[in-house]
This record gives C-alpha cells, sequence and structure tokens, in this order.
C-alpha cells in the first residue's frame, strides 16, 4: 500500500513540480499539501500516476481509494484490493 505521499515522493524523483502540475492540474499550494500527507490524490489522477510508475492503473486506484476511506471497513476492502493487484 502506498499513499499519495508516497507516490507523489517516487513521481518527484523523475519530473519537476512544474511539469506533475501541470499534468496532474494542481496548484503549488495543493502539491505541498500531497507532499506534507495533508491532502490527497484522487482518482482522476490514478492513470497516470500508475503509467509514470509503472504500476497497475487498480492497485494506485486502490491504494487512493484506502487512503481515503473513513470506515474501517471500507478502509480494508481497498486494502485488499490493493494487495490483490498486480504490483511491478
Amino acid at each position: 500500500m502506498r499513499t499519495s505521499r508516497q507516490l507523489l515522493g517516487d513521481i518527484s524523483a523523475e519530473k519537476s513540480d512544474v511539469d506533475i502540475m501541470k499534468a496532474l492540474r494542481l496548484d503549488r499550494h495543493t502539491l505541498q499539501r500531497v507532499r506534507h500527507g495533508q491532502a490527497f490524490l484522487i482518482e482522476d489522477h490514478a492513470p497516470l500516476v500508475a503509467d509514470w510508475l509503472e504500476l497497475d492503473v487498480l492497485y494506485v486506484m486502490a491504494c487512493l481509494r484506502a487512503e481515503r476511506a473513513k470506515q474501517r471497513g471500507t478502509k480494508t476492502v481497498w486494502e485488499r484490493i490493493a494487495r490483490g493487484s498486480v504490483v511491478n
């Protein structure tokens, strides 16, 4: 399981903040909030994040959903889906 913060950290190793903000349609403030664990990437970001990091899009989507889930049972379901997804 990866968090938005971890995914963004992995992306930042390869891409500039300007490129990330432009592609994900984030402003600098939101990017910094994700970087500090105060905001999350959303499902619309999953395909591009998966492509950039060469991960299964279902894995990325499930990670993002699990991270944002409010109820423990829902979070557990998304975590199980993420674990069952193919991770490169």
